[in-house]
């Protein structure tokens, strides 16, 4: 593996291993109607995540060869589903949107980086 490669997924293991518990913890602001709390986590979260897209989409070539695989269309579509949640003030759907679509992505492209690391 590429030694910068190998940075990059080393430091990306290493984010997702902060941005889980931080999206685990605004779902529980979101479900425990403290949305004040959840939305000031959201937009890091959000930096975050685009990041994380970033990350991927330079490394794809590599990811495929180790198997890795995340979709970052579908990635996409959730960041403006959640967009469209926080317009509306749906924050039952933000915290669905987070705990269901985009924290199952990352705990297992977490995974899938741990396995190759």
């Amino acid at each position: 593996m590429d030694k910068i490669i190998g940075e990059a997924f080393n430091e990306l293991q290493n984010y997702l291993y902060k941005l889980t518990p931080a999206i685990e913890k605004t779902v529980q602001y979101f479900r425990g109607q403290k949305e004040d709390q959840g939305l000031n986590l959201l937009i890091p979260i959000i930096d975050g995540l685009h990041w994380v897209i970033e990350v991927v989409h330079a490394a794809k070539d590599w990811l495929i060869h180790y198997n890795i695989m995340m979709d970052e269309n579908v990635m996409n579509e959730n960041l403006r589903e959640m967009v469209s949640a926080m317009e509306h003030q749906d924050y039952v759907l933000l915290a669905d949107v987070l705990e269901y679509e985009l924290l199952p992505v990352l705990q297992q492209l977490g995974k899938a980086l741990e396995e190759v690391l």
